[in-house]
């Protein structure tokens, strides 16, 4: 009949075997399972029924109820997608931030070995390839920590629509002449509170990803608007808040994704690509960026006909202080005579950090953990500054160190350094310290010139 016909296809046989033994054990039926209507659309229903039986004992009619539970059934999916996407941040983060230690260990000996051989060019050569190497790896954590990251360094309302026209000339070098750019932008767009280096690079990897799939020609289409999202689209969406958004629309007229990878493909070094043309993060990024911003992203494919990524960025509220923006300073080590306190658990590193900076005129010493340093901060030696790690065992991470510290020696000046932060959990007061971050891995260079500008300020200030 009708209902045995509207049951989706992968449903039926599971269906039939509980109709057969609900009819021998006499007990109410109970399922759930999919609809499908004339027109394609897909429905999930809860049904419940019991048999009526004529005077021999035999099933002679059903009667029961079917309820609609797309909705509920939408929610879940979101939800353990979401909780999965969550998890793996946890573990990508974690791997980074081991990852970023070994390669602070690599790039700062291969600086200190740089500065003390002259005039052996062979060597020198294999020195900076190595370097490039390291380079290269840290280029692939700092994208892992794309995805990971909560919360984003810095963010500003940004009209999207300016974003775009100043990215107009990349994006189409980044494609071929065949492709067609079209680009419907709305002319009363609302500011997004984001990061725009951030959205550049969602953008441009989107892009990136549109092109392989058009096989280097069709149609690229770029589309901004205004949008509200009510209840009901939170409800299915868990994670999102009700309000007005900024919708940003890229799509493209390629292979498709199939839907049974449609839930995978922001999840890291996933890739429906050959090894040689990506590494499978570039939608991660766009994820962890859009998660950053409090917004959300949907992907609508079908295979053969192409792909539409929809991004809503949270509406902008009021506009915050404007803030100057410091010189480049040049690449040269500088130093200094102040005393340092540095705290990290990775020995090999603490060892290249005191070394490093002793060859800069300061005075080190060294602690391993939280209780060292803290041990250190409360007898009478001299110190001008705590250079601490922020994810440390024992007990204390840098976060709480620095507050302690802070407390014990009020005109202490601190500096903290990770390769992932959100490892360690920031506390109440405790956000202020972030001012003075700086992240793994790090060349001699930049420790030396953060350093040097943190102590600078306290020599201004005395003045």
């Amino acid at each position: 009949d009708g209902w045995q016909q509207a049951l989706h296809k992968e449903d039926r046989e599971r269906i039939f075997s509980l109709w057969r033994r609900h009819a021998q054990d006499r007990q109410p039926w109970d399922a759930e399972y999919r609809f499908c209507s004339p027109d394609g659309t897909v429905s999930w229903v809860m049904g419940r029924a019991i048999a009526l039986r004529d005077a021999h004992g035999e099933v002679s009619s059903y009667v029961g109820i079917n309820i609609d539970i797309t909705d509920r059934k939408q929610t879940e999916h979101a939800l353990r997608r979401s909780q999965k996407m969550d998890a793996i941040g946890q573990l990508t983060g974690g791997i980074a931030h081991d990852f970023n230690n070994i390669l602070s260990i690599i790039l700062g000996n291969l600086d200190m070995l740089k500065r003390q051989i002259d005039g052996d060019e062979k060597t020198l050569k294999r020195i900076d390839n190595i370097a490039y190497a390291a380079e290269r790896a840290a280029s692939l954590t700092s994208q892992l920590l794309g995805f990971s990251r909560q919360k984003a360094a810095s963010t500003e309302p940004t009209d999207i629509n300016k974003v775009i026209h100043n990215m107009e000339n990349l994006i189409t070098q980044a494609l071929t002449p065949q492709v067609e750019i079209v680009h419907q932008l709305a002319d009363d767009l609302w500011q997004t509170d984001i990061d725009a280096g951030d959205f550049e690079d969602a953008l441009l990897n989107i892009v990136l990803n549109a092109r392989d799939a058009m096989n280097g020609q069709g149609k690229l289409t770029i589309e901004t608007k205004n949008c509200t999202l009510d209840e009901t689209y939170a409800r299915i969406n868990p994670g999102v808040i009700p309000g007005d958004y900024v919708q940003l629309a890229i799509s493209d007229s390629g292979s498709g994704i199939p839907f049974e990878m449609q839930d995978r493909i922001f999840e890291p070094f996933f890739t429906t690509k050959s090894m040689d043309k990506g590494t499978g993060l570039g939608l991660a990024m766009v994820f962890g960026f859009v998660k950053r911003a409090g917004g959300n992203i949907k992907v609508y494919s079908e295979s053969g006909i192409g792909t539409t990524f929809r991004l809503y960025l949270p509406r902008a509220g009021e506009l915050p202080e404007t803030t100057q923006t410091g010189t480049v300073q040049p690449d040269s080590l500088t130093g200094g005579q102040e005393t340092i306190l540095v705290v990290d658990d990775e020995q090999a590193l603490l060892e290249l950090v005191e070394e490093t900076l002793q060859q800069l005129g300061y005075n080190i010493i060294t602690a391993s953990d939280g209780k060292q340093a803290l041990a250190i901060l409360n007898s009478d030696q001299a110190i001008d500054m705590l250079f601490t790690d922020v994810v440390m065992p024992g007990g204390i991470n840098g976060y709480e160190l620095a507050d302690m510290a802070s407390s014990i020696r009020p005109q202490l000046k601190v500096l903290l350094t990770s390769g992932y932060t959100e490892m360690a959990v920031c506390r109440n007061g405790q956000a202020r310290f972030n001012a003075n971050m700086l992240s793994k891995p790090y060349t001699q260079v930049e420790l030396s010139r953060i350093i040097r500008d943190i102590l600078g300020k306290t020599q201004e200030s005395a003045e």
